[in-house]
């Protein structure tokens, strides 16, 4: 038997080949799965958006996902269009520390008061000087898949500031005795204070609405502003900054248009 021979039955070299055809397998396997790791079904309750190289790319609904993998393609699950969603409002509820001083101040009246800040944790303050807890339960939808995507570490804070700024603003324009639901003892002195609370969370919606009119309005305008200076800051006429100015004024007239309506 020659050398060659000996050579290519050698133990070494076959366990070689096998190690190598195993690497050579895992990393196909591996290829082909980073390759499909993007390729999904997406459950109805679900919709999803495909960012290409972190721009906004398309949206998609309920079916198959193809995209490619990452870096190239990234792809964001959103809840679909026509699913509800709650949000409890926690800046409305007393706070971890403010209960945990509660507990204290049970175990050891002779301890140190409570701060007014932690007293006054998760109450509310009403138009008769009154206090109340309010805890909110908050029911929406995501419209706007893009929108949400780009502002989503932003949306529920934003949401929490809103429903907690009408709350407040709601509860210092009423009573105690109209904001209070179970009050068997005041029924008999009329339906006027009955009524007043069941107009309780119409009135808390209402106000949610004005701020996030109001809050688009401002954002529309702070939007034209910035471009319009943008545009006046290249223009060296008279004539143009003239017209930019002229659209500006016509923006304000046109949201306070819309105000009226509402």
């Amino acid at each position: 038997m020659s050398k060659a021979d000996d050579t290519q039955q050698s133990p070494w070299l076959q366990a070689g080949r096998l190690a190598f055809l195993a690497l050579y397998v895992f990393a196909a396997l591996a290829a082909l799965s980073w390759l499909l790791s993007n390729v999904r079904e997406v459950k109805p309750a679900n919709r999803v958006v495909v960012l290409r190289m972190g721009v906004l790319q398309r949206a998609q609904n309920a079916g198959l996902l193809l995209a490619w993998p990452q870096p190239f393609e990234q792809v964001v699950t959103l809840p679909a269009a026509e699913t509800v969603l709650e949000r409890r409002v926690e800046p409305l509820l007393r706070s971890r520390r403010a209960k945990q001083a509660d507990m204290s101040a049970e175990d050891d009246d002779e301890g140190e008061p409570v701060g007014d800040a932690l007293a006054g944790s998760g109450y509310l303050l009403t138009g008769d000087a009154g206090i109340v807890q309010l805890d909110i339960r908050v029911f929406y939808k995501v419209v706007d898949s893009f929108a949400y995507v780009l502002q989503a570490e932003h949306v529920l804070p934003a949401l929490d500031r809103i429903v907690t700024r009408s709350a407040v603003a709601v509860c210092a324009a009423r009573d105690l005795d109209t904001i209070l639901v179970a009050r068997p003892e005041l029924v008999s002195n009329g339906n006027q204070d009955a009524a007043s609370r069941e107009r309780l969370r119409s009135d808390l919606l209402q106000s949610i609405k004005e701020i996030l009119r109001e809050s688009l309005q401002q954002a529309v305008l702070l939007l034209m502003y910035k471009e319009v200076v943008a545009l006046m800051a290249n223009s060296d006429t008279l004539l143009y900054q003239t017209v930019f100015m002229g659209i500006i004024f016509a923006g304000l007239v046109v949201c306070e248009h819309f105000r009226s309506l509402d």
